[in-house]
């Protein structure tokens, strides 16, 4: 039977036959490399840098779990209140079938914004990465759950002479196993399994707990993370960043979750 990964991956695949027919990778590459003179902030810096709980906020209207999310959501406004509240990145969703995102909205907020920003998508082409290097994004996802490990490496070293950092994310011990064949220097631990959209912190745990002798240069951990003592656990497990979406989005308001969570972690 088909899940929810499945079903994201498949209409993706759709997506972007649509997309590659109005411009085509030839003309992408183009665009994108006259804007290689553009710098943009280290997604990978900002997170390291930081001597608080380096947090990486993020912007989406919809869960396709948990359905509506903040549907009157301003792209800008929230991601402005990150920024203020502390924020070190912004995670903006740019899949627009199940989780209603856009470019747009990466767009307007790499406009009005200074920190990083990640382009949180389902990357299966490389097509999607010289898309986040136009749109100027900092750092991409790449998930080990849908892409083989040539292809993660192919897609990390594809990125890297970009100038684009990669968050590689991981859900258990044989996609882990994978991921650091690319040798990655951000490992993201997503604590929902994609395939189910189950959340359990012990994820992460387990994971760090493992492979901490890796040479990854920086834990994140993603997903299922509500309140400060939760932070506080995943830093004394070894993790030093973490990706915070729903806990922030269904907040009353945002930049006042986020800045108690920085500050009482």
């Amino acid at each position: 039977m088909e899940n929810i990964l499945d079903k994201i991956i498949r209409q993706k695949r759709i997506d972007l036959e649509l997309r590659k027919s109005k411009v085509n990778l030839k003309d992408l590459i183009k665009k994108a490399e006259s804007l290689s003179g553009n710098s943009t902030v280290s997604f990978y810096d900002s997170l390291q840098s930081s001597s608080q709980s380096a947090i990486i906020a993020e912007v989406k209207r919809v869960s396709p779990s948990k359905g509506p999310l903040r549907p009157e959501l301003n792209p800008i406004e929230l991601a402005l209140d990150y920024q203020k509240a502390g924020a070190k990145a912004i995670s903006v969703l740019t899949e627009e079938k199940f989780f209603m995102g856009s470019d747009n909205d990466l767009l307007e907020i790499k406009s009005k914004t200074e920190i990083p920003i990640l382009r949180k998508d389902f990357t299966i082409d490389e097509y999607q990465i010289w898309e986040a290097k136009l749109l100027g994004a900092s750092a991409i996802l790449l998930i080990a759950a849908v892409l083989s490990e040539e292809v993660l490496i192919e897609f990390s070293g594809l990125a890297k002479t970009m100038g684009l950092d990669v968050l590689l994310e991981v859900h258990d011990r044989d996609e882990t196993i994978k991921a650091l064949k690319a040798k990655p220097k951000i490992l993201g631990v997503n604590n929902r399994n994609l395939k189910t959209f189950e959340v359990s912190l012990e994820t992460s745990k387990n994971i760090i707990q493992e492979f901490r002798n890796s040479q990854v240069a920086l834990w994140v951990s993603e997903s299922g993370i509500y309140d400060a003592t939760q932070i506080k656990e995943l830093k004394q497990s070894g993790f030093k960043a973490f990706l915070i979406g729903e806990s922030l989005l269904k907040a009353k308001e945002p930049q006042s979750k986020l800045q108690e969570l920085i500050n009482n972690s």
